[in-house]
């Protein structure tokens, strides 16, 4: 069944590097832009163009959907992200709850899959002591997500287990749990990820060694102000460099949650990233995915109406961020 003149007419302005024959063959619909379309009944997703062919960094965005309205899908909040930024997003996160072990892929993880997007899965299996069932389960998960036809992934455990306000894991227990899964983890064929939070006091305690992970990655908000330890002495891409490990930039923002800082302060932040992250890339060291954290607040890039100050960053700060590492 062939697509309405008007909604090929759409699709080509919104995406104009896919070819014309295949909107036309309806391979699929995701209406963007500040007034989404609803997906057509029969539709399937429209896939981002040849993300799977692209080099370099796989950047890209995670999103709260509490931050877009009712009925607007994963899907059409990733392709939001694309209009208004200009950059198809090529990397999300995904988390898991608490021993939540998924076999078919959740609607985020659904879209990602869709769109050919690298997905960051982040499992908090047992802990304290660690579980043989958790292990199996992460197993089968991963198996049947790759049977998903999920292509790229990175796995982690227990994202920022330093974090007291979220679900904290204590240093000898982490190191325990992380050394006791990662061989299950790694037989998939996936790197595995040290993924930590943004207090640099923690970041070589937590650390699980080098015969344990694959890479290593932190969440760290413009707010804190302390994005230069990233990469100083002792910093968290020094630990990943000594290992010859892949370092990535799993959530960036301008804030976790409140009090965000002027946008002077998130200016330096991304052009400080770009500048180090571009020059990690020049000088051939593995660098794993970087990520906006689009919450629903001051991280809010789509949809621009929740927090407008951030236009500049979505439209400058950010797109400068992703042309110089992709």
């Amino acid at each position: 069944m062939m697509a309405p003149r008007y909604l090929v007419s759409i699709m080509s302005r919104t995406y104009p590097d896919l070819a014309r024959r295949n909107v036309l063959r309806g391979v699929a619909v995701a209406a963007v832009g500040t007034v989404l379309l609803k997906e057509a009944s029969a539709a399937r997703a429209l896939p981002f163009p040849a993300t799977g062919q692209r080099r370099g960094v796989r950047v890209g965005v995670s999103l709260d959907m509490a931050a877009f309205p009712r009925g607007v899908s994963a899907v059409q909040a990733f392709g939001q992200w694309r209009q208004v930024t200009g950059c198809a997003p090529l990397a999300t996160k995904i988390y898991f709850n608490r021993r939540q072990f998924p076999t078919h892929p959740p609607h985020k993880l659904a879209a990602a899959i869709t769109l050919g997007m690298t997905a960051v899965l982040c499992y908090q299996p047992a802990f304290g002591p660690p579980s043989r069932a958790d292990a199996r389960a992460i197993t089968a998960s991963l198996t049947a997500l790759r049977r998903a036809g999920l292509q790229d992934a990175c796995v982690v455990l227990w994202t920022e287990p330093q974090d007291h306000n979220k679900l904290h894991v204590p240093q000898q227990a982490f190191l325990d749990g992380f050394r006791f899964y990662a061989p299950v983890v790694r037989a998939s064929g996936w790197p595995l990820f040290y993924n930590a939070n943004s207090n640099s006091k923690t970041w070589a305690a937590y650390y699980p060694g080098d015969a344990h992970c694959d890479g290593v990655a932190v969440d760290d908000y413009a707010a804190h102000q302390n994005w230069r330890e990233i990469w100083g002495p002792g910093g968290i891409a020094k630990i990943a460099d000594a290992g010859r490990k892949q370092f990535g930039w799993f959530e960036m923002g301008r804030c976790a949650r409140k009090n965000p800082p002027p946008l002077s302060v998130v200016t330096a932040y991304l052009r400080d990233a770009t500048a180090y992250l571009s020059g990690r890339v020049k000088a051939g060291r593995p660098t794993g995915p970087v990520m906006w954290w689009n919450g629903d607040g001051p991280n809010s890039l789509i949809p621009l109406t929740r927090y407008r100050s951030n236009n500049p960053i979505a439209r400058q700060h950010y797109p400068a961020l992703y042309h110089a590492l992709t």
